[in-house]
């Protein structure tokens, strides 16, 4: 049973049941993981409701997405009801340290997190732009669209917090003004998008298809800016099997040419202080006034 400073508990179990087989972490690793690193963790998923990809059996098994935080959600995690699309409430797991273990308790390895917050749950806090490379695109194509991305974002009097996806892309998150609507955060995208696969063709592609991108292209995907969509938190651990965060970069670290850094799990501890350092200091940098950014202590 874990407790916690408010007296709210969680009851975890079967703490030696393997994440990773093959890198020897287990589910009480991962928990330790989250309670040690959760001043960097939290503030990224904090009030957003959150989307599970439980794997019952360890990465590498069987996944299955859940929204639905269960009819015994323990006190120790946090849930809101909220409205979905049609009108129809929903109950969904609410971002906070509790509810990440809840997460991981129920077998979840993958994190990710709405745009918007539960209490502002129509205003996204900021667009989203998914840089998904083909398994035969060029080793630098990543890092060269990217640096063409907030080129034009610049041109529109936006910056960009950039972090690695823990797959094989890149994230730009997109810091917006404060009231931002959905479909505004999306027509941003989209034109960033569509501009940046116009002027380099050979290079990106915002073909929806998969039979429809050309080989060796990087898909720039600009439709998760819909109400409901969510994107991997900051900080969390990914369904890899090298146990690769998402983890944040600073546009230094964005070599042209070269592909982008990748965190382990094991190593992110070590490397958390400077991880973090770029984090808040992208936010600070990118956000334009009055607009959302992470607490630098979780709530």
């Amino acid at each position: 049973m874990l407790r916690f400073p408010d007296g709210r508990t969680l009851p975890v179990s079967h703490l030696d049941r393997p994440v990773w087989p093959a890198l020897g972490i287990t589910k009480g690793a991962l928990l330790a993981h989250y309670v040690a690193t959760a001043d960097a963790v939290v503030p990224a998923l904090a009030g957003r409701a959150l989307v599970l990809t439980r794997h019952p059996a360890g990465v590498g098994g069987p996944s299955f997405h859940q929204h639905d935080p269960g009819p015994d959600a323990p006190d120790a995690a946090d849930v809101a009801t909220l409205p979905m699309a049609d009108g129809t409430p929903a109950r969904r797991l609410v971002g906070s340290l509790g509810s990440l273990l809840h997460a991981v308790q129920l077998g979840a390895v993958g994190v990710d997190a709405w745009h918007s917050r539960v209490d502002d749950h129509d205003v996204p806090d900021y667009a989203v732009l998914d840089l998904d490379p083909a398994p035969d695109a060029p080793t630098g194509a990543l890092a060269n669209l990217a640096l063409l991305m907030r080129e034009q974002l610049a041109l529109r009097g936006y910056d960009a917090v950039l972090k690695t996806s823990g797959s094989r892309g890149l994230h730009l998150m997109v810091p917006l003004d404060p009231g931002t609507s959905y479909d505004g955060a999306a027509a941003l995208a989209e034109e960033v998008a569509e501009t940046v696969a116009a002027e380099r063709p050979e290079m990106a592609t915002v073909a929806r298809s998969k039979d429809d991108r050309p080989p060796g292209t990087v898909y720039l995907d600009h439709l998760q800016n819909a109400r409901g969509k969510t994107l991997a938190a900051a900080f969390c651990a990914r369904a890899r099997p090298d146990a690769a965060i998402s983890a944040p970069l600073a546009w230094d670290d964005l070599v042209p040419g070269r592909p982008p850094v990748r965190v382990p799990l094991p190593e992110a501890r070590r490397r958390l202080a400077a991880l973090r350092r770029s984090w808040d200091a992208a936010w600070a940098h990118a956000a334009p006034p009055g607009a959302w950014r992470p607490a630098s202590r979780p709530a």
